[in-house]
């Protein structure tokens, strides 16, 4: 268990989309592990974190990145991405401010939040 949730809270937001979304968003993290989804707290808003599931033999021994979208959850449109290796590396969560205007990635390593400036 993480410090904000489960794997059944990953099971709830998951199961919460439709079925196109969600075959959206597996097919964009294919040959990575979803390890976290996140929901805004408006519900405007999904961030999905994942890690690669193989490493070529020129990264063996080095720290996993983390991979971190967001969609918005009717469409599956990614809005934005960023790799988290430099300010987080190995992240194990992600969860939203409470007003919606902040992402924080965290891990074993340490916490970094991002600003969101959601699209107009």
């Amino acid at each position: 268990m993480t410090p904000f949730g489960s794997d059944l809270l990953l099971l709830g937001v998951w199961g919460g989309l439709t079925g196109a979304v969600r075959d959206l968003v597996a097919h964009e993290h294919a040959g990575r592990a979803i390890t976290y989804l996140a929901t805004s707290p408006d519900g405007r808003w999904l961030a999905v974190l994942s890690h690669r599931t193989q490493q070529t033999l020129f990264e063996r021994g080095t720290e996993d990145d983390g991979l971190v979208r967001v969609y918005d959850p009717h469409t599956g449109h990614c809005l934005a991405e960023t790799r988290t290796h430099e300010s987080v590396p190995g992240p194990t969560g992600c969860r939203w401010s409470r007003d919606g205007t902040a992402l924080y990635v965290y891990g074993h390593k340490g916490l970094h939040g991002y600003t969101w400036l959601p699209p107009a």
